[in-house]
């Protein structure tokens, strides 16, 4: 009779082995085989890189189908996608800067913290519990003397992580969590405050003189965090703000259509540490690095919202994502440092003249030393981003500038998708400029300067289009007639009503723009008319 022995030669999580030997008949013999398509040998044995196939006790890289097993120092050289990942007693799975994983069934750690080490800007998306690893944070050093300098939004990954451990209370050190009821940062170092360990899904602001690399160590969160009744304080527009993390090993998109938004604004803010400032995430998936720190506004204190699991992903480029239609980002940068301000400027079918807290985010305050650049959503109603409404677009936004320093600064169109045009006016040296993708207008700032330096001027849609034939553009936004022209220089510009009164005429200044006020004005039709040497033209226009 025949004899067939199977012997399945278990290795920790896992078969490592299939061993059947037969009996009987014409002889016996053993073999090694796989089962189901999968090798049962993914054993990364050997220390080095992923990707080395005679680091696998069988010569081949497990496929993103099969599961990977780890007894041995592995260090992951790519982006790899598995269903179960399995680090062995003495196995260590290291994720460089640069390099993901993605587990879709299940992670386990047999070796503890120190098992599983995911270094700075790397990234991890599984979806267990009660995985321990580390995750480590780089902390570039402040400049002491510089208060506004060196300063980082910070959140912990993992449950449970005391301040005492992972370099986060090394000396000399700033450590603060920020209290909405009293719009003020808390000082960790007051015992009062009773800041002791990160609390998942929170935020806090640190700056280290000695900076370095700092250490995040435990199980690490995977489960989505529902917070409720954020505190609402007071009645200004510039309450009701809470400091935020992100509570995962990986990069989150912001309000992807996870977040469960009710009575918090659509917009959040980052802080950016080369430009002193924060920053705007003005659009859902724009991206919330792996670490970070953010702050959100609570408009009613009946308010919730869902930190999400489902909004993770493997984003290593910080802050942004997609640019939309009908939307403008002007950046001002300055030539004594490097901070910088942005404002953005768009349009929404729903939105309205007043603040939407589904579109619109109130101007935050960063660095004395540092450019602010907002626009005004209503008297004294600061904007860092201002939607308006696409059916009722106004013919013009006041743009506020405040100089950090006494220098030339430079503004940018970083992003203009408008299908319409935008003129740029200067109040203080007068000049108009034609706003496009690139766009750049120099000029000098001092401290103390008026802050209601510029307007933005919006044409209706299509105008100014040439008509066949007309080769100038005159439009009128706000109380200016603005005039575009090929000729470089003294072309005649007469303007008359339609009942024929003359009220202005003079010739065109410059080759791109020309501006004349209507301050003065009576509502109504005017006539534009332009004369060079070999042909007149006329224009209507409509001063409301």
């Amino acid at each position: 009779m025949k004899k067939i022995l199977i012997i399945f030669v278990p290795f920790l999580f896992s078969c490592l082995m299939l061993q059947a030997q037969y009996t009987g008949g014409n002889g016996s013999g053993a073999f090694t085989g796989s089962l189901s398509g999968k090798h049962l040998t993914n054993w990364f044995q050997t220390n080095g890189s992923w990707s080395t196939p005679g680091n696998w006790i069988d010569g081949v890289v497990p496929t993103s189908a099969e599961e990977a097993n780890i007894s041995a120092e592995a260090t992951l050289d790519g982006d790899y996608t598995y269903p179960v990942v399995n680090i062995g007693a003495g196995g260590v799975l290291t994720i460089p800067e640069g390099n993901t994983l993605t587990v879709t069934d299940d992670l386990q750690n047999g070796s503890g913290n120190s098992g599983l080490m995911l270094q700075n800007g790397s990234s991890l998306i599984h979806h267990n519990a009660n995985v321990p690893g580390t995750m480590q944070r780089q902390v570039s050093n402040a400049d002491w003397a510089n208060g506004m300098d060196g300063w980082h939004l910070l959140s912990s990954p993992v449950e449970n992580q005391l301040l005492v451990n992972g370099g986060f209370t090394a000396d000399p050190y700033d450590f603060y969590a920020w209290g909405e009821n009293t719009n003020a940062w808390l000082n960790q170092k007051v015992g009062a405050n009773n800041i002791t360990s990160f609390i998942p899904g929170t935020g806090y602001l640190v700056s280290y003189d000695d900076g370095g690399t700092k250490t995040f160590a435990g199980e690490l969160n995977v489960a989505d965090i529902s917070l409720s009744n954020l505190s609402k304080t007071g009645s200004s527009y510039y309450i009701g703000y809470h400091l935020l993390g992100n509570p995962y090993p990986s990069a989150l998109k912001w309000n992807d259509g996870n977040w469960a938004l009710a009575n918090v604004g659509g917009v959040a803010s980052v802080w950016n540490e080369t430009a002193q400032n924060y920053t705007s995430l003005a659009n859902p998936n724009d991206i919330i690095p792996a670490n970070q720190g953010f702050f959100v506004q609570v408009t009613d204190a009946i308010n919730s919202i869902t930190l999400p699991s489902a909004a993770r992903t493997h984003s290593l480029t910080a802050f942004y994502k997609e640019i939309p239609a009908d939307y403008l980002k002007l950046r001002i940068t300055n030539s004594v440092n490097a901070t910088f301000d942005e404002t953005i400027v768009r349009l929404k079918h729903d939105a309205t003249g007043f603040y939407d807290p589904a579109y619109d985010g109130h101007k935050i305050t960063g660095s004395d030393i540092a450019p602010h650049l907002y626009t005004m959503i209503q008297p004294g109603e600061k904007a860092a981003v201002n939607t308006v409404g696409s059916s009722d677009v106004p013919s013009g936004i006041e743009m506020g500038f405040r100089p950090g320093l006494n220098a030339t600064y430079t503004l940018k169109a970083e992003e203009f998708t408008f299908d319409r045009q935008i003129v740029l006016e200067d109040r203080v040296t007068g000049a108009t400029i034609i706003l496009e993708a690139g766009t750049s207008y120099a000029f000098n700032g001092t401290s103390g300067d008026d802050e209601n330096r510029f307007m933005l001027h919006f044409s209706p849609v299509g105008i100014p289009a040439q008509e066949e034939g007309i080769d100038f553009q005159a439009y009128a936004s706000g109380d200016v007639i603005y005039i575009k022209s090929p000729e470089k220089t003294g072309a005649d510009v007469r303007i008359t009503s339609v009942s024929g009164q003359r009220v202005y005429h003079g010739k065109l200044t410059s080759e791109t723009l020309s501006s004349v006020s209507t301050r003065l004005w009576v509502p109504g039709i005017y006539l534009v008319q332009i004369t060079t040497e070999n042909r007149s033209l006329v224009k209507k226009v409509i001063i409301q």
